[in-house]
């Protein structure tokens, strides 16, 4: 049980992280959305 919580915890961490530099480096327009064709 301890190392499930200790593996949850890291994989928060990581989210966050990743969410901080997807705001720090705006996404291009409409470049990786595909448009339906």
């Amino acid at each position: 049980q301890q190392q499930q919580q200790q593996q949850q915890q890291q994989q928060q961490q990581q989210q966050q992280q990743q969410q901080q530099q997807q705001q720090q480096q705006p996404p291009p327009a409409a470049a990786n959305v595909r448009k339906p064709g």
